[in-house]
């Protein structure tokens, strides 16, 4: 991972066998971002690296993010 080991870093993944690959870079999620079991004001960045351009509601995922 580019970020430092001093972070913690967690990932959201649709495909298991992703979120198995990327699971040796931080905590991973696989599923969907509405069903992420993060609470509100957990993270203090939040990076979207060729994300946004593929979601159906890019605003409904970005009030979830914001939150």
């Amino acid at each position: 991972s580019a970020v430092s080991d001093d972070w913690d870093k967690y990932g959201i993944e649709l495909s298991i066998k992703g979120a198995e690959i990327s699971s040796k870079h931080g905590n991973i999620h696989q599923g969907k971002l509405s069903d992420c079991p993060f609470v509100e004001n957990q993270f203090d960045v939040v990076v979207m690296y060729h994300v946004i351009e593929h979601v159906r509601d890019p605003v409904t995922n970005i009030n979830i993010i914001k939150k």
